[in-house]
């Protein structure tokens, strides 16, 4: 039994498709697990349905952070931005 359980970070790139966006969040909102956060970065998503997927989470559960490009830029700098 941990007396102080480390901290999980998890990071996250979307752009436009939001077929696994929910069930991926989802499925870390179920774990037994708890102190963990998500970090998201929406890759200049041309429509608006993932950024308002997120922010109904980030405003959910203060564990989900996210964040918006200005600009849509490959996955690398994506990842750092994160």
């Amino acid at each position: 039994d941990y007396t102080k359980k480390p901290l999980i970070t998890f990071a996250m790139c979307t752009y436009n498709d939001t077929s696994l966006l929910t069930y991926s969040i989802e499925s870390l909102l179920h774990q037994d697990f708890k102190n963990w956060e998500l970090l998201v970065l929406d890759n200049s998503t041309t429509s608006e349905e993932p950024w308002h997927i997120l922010s109904n989470y980030a405003n959910y559960d203060s564990r989900i952070k996210i964040s918006r490009s200005k600009e849509n830029v490959c996955l690398l700098y994506t990842s750092d931005a994160a």
